[in-house]
């Protein structure tokens, strides 16, 4: 099914800041309202909330963006994109299917999820916190981390201002590479981005207890979960950064229990490659994935980075009768060695300058000195890419993605 409008535009009109955002989530509303959805908005604290219902629906899909901030800008691009070209069709798709009321489905788009984020274009919330290493099972869970970040605290968290973004920018490489060769790339990436409470100031800081974004989305989700049972719910937590460049990952838990038996698809927990198993255990949408989707991957395997606290993996361990629970990552840099330690980089100098240049405050995008803007720049390379031939191939992969799933 071809369901793609409006990718071969010469200009790039994507939304620039979170007051854009904002703006067209009204169109958002809107165009749910035309496809003769019941449409209700809620703001909290700068997080929207669209549920749009119909009345012969048995399933609900729930779409969500900008859990990590600045990465939201992407997701949001996706959920307008679903519903202003994309929705439309799969509708009356669903509608012409024999068993009508079985086949539709309600939607729930969760915009802004980290309001602070998106707004300051920053990856954590006001405390610091990455909000998707803060989604622990109890408050216990924060006492009982042990990690080992000391060994790369001073590598990943310089303590002096940026004068120089070039100078900066090599000299980090530098100076990661030399800690890479003393401890490991194995440790390396194991102990950087799993989550850590031993800097509060530090990159991938998981919090020392659960944040208020935290605890309002865990009571949301249960909330949503519930309306049409967890059985008939997909969840979708929409990222950037990690993978291909030109390439989205469906990045599933390692915690999904796997359902109906299926004699042509593994999921290959080492490596997330498809092979062949007679005797696997498969849900129907993780097979048609598999099968004609190009790169479904596992989190805390090879194929993905281990991470305490994260969203899908705690969605699985309190939910695991849920239909399907996934994140889209759409890769920025890529994953090449190389690629990998500029993602690092991009991590690193941006910190570095929110504490050190900006004393930990604040400012308005257009308020950014010189150095500011280069750091700004090149971190938006890494999580809210402005290439045209980018989004093309992101909306590509996201429709896909989206297809393998509406079908099933």
């Amino acid at each position: 099914m071809v369901i793609s409008e409006n990718l071969d535009k010469t200009k790039l009109t994507i939304v620039e800041n979170y007051d854009q955002v904002n703006e067209k989530v009204n169109d958002i509303e809107n165009k749910l309202k035309d496809l003769s959805f019941v449409v209700k908005k809620e703001d909290k604290d700068g997080c929207n909330i669209i549920y749009a219902r119909n009345k012969d629906s048995k399933n609900h899909i729930i779409f969500q963006s900008g859990l990590h901030g600045i990465e939201g800008y992407v997701g949001f691009e996706m959920i307008y994109h679903l519903t202003m070209n994309m929705l439309e069709k799969i509708f009356n798709l669903k509608s012409a299917e024999k068993d009508n009321s079985q086949n539709m489905f309600d939607i729930t788009y969760i915009i802004n999820a980290n309001p602070f984020g998106v707004k300051n274009k920053r990856r954590v919330n006001e405390n610091n916190v990455d909000l998707n290493r803060n989604f622990l099972l109890k408050d216990e869970d924060f006492i009982n981390i042990k990690d080992d970040y000391y060994l790369v605290d001073e590598v990943i968290n310089p303590k002096k201002k940026i004068k120089d973004f070039n100078i900066a920018y090599i000299k980090t490489i530098f100076n990661i590479l030399r800690l890479v060769v003393k401890i490991g790339t194995g440790k390396f990436k194991h102990v950087l981005l799993s989550g850590q409470r031993y800097n509060t100031n530090g990159a991938y800081y998981m919090g020392d207890g659960f944040q208020k974004q935290t605890i309002f989305l865990k009571n949301l989700y249960q909330n949503l979960f519930s309306e049409k049972g967890f059985e008939n719910t997909i969840f979708i937590d929409l990222h950037t950064g990690y993978g291909p460049s030109y390439q989205m990952s469906v990045v599933n838990s390692s915690f999904m229990k796997l359902g109906k038996e299926d004699e042509s698809v593994k999921i290959d927990k080492n490596k997330g490659s498809k092979t062949k198993n007679d005797n696997i255990k498969s849900d129907d949408i993780v097979r048609n994935l598999m099968q004609n989707y190009p790169l479904v991957v596992q989190s805390n395997t090879d194929s993905f980075y281990e991470m305490k606290g994260d969203l899908i993996d705690y969605i699985y361990k309190v939910y695991p009768s849920i239909k399907y629970a996934t994140s889209f990552e759409f890769g920025t840099f890529g994953d090449s060695v190389l690629s990998s330690l500029k993602s690092v980089v991009a991590i690193v100098l941006e910190n570095q300058y929110f504490y050190n240049n900006l004393n930990g405050k604040p400012v308005n995008e257009k308020e950014l000195d010189r150095i500011g803007q280069k750091v700004l720049s090149f971190y938006e390379k890494a999580y809210f890419p402005k290439n045209l031939k980018w989004w093309k191939k992101a909306k590509e992969d996201f429709e896909m993605a989206i297809n393998c799933i509406y079908s099933t």
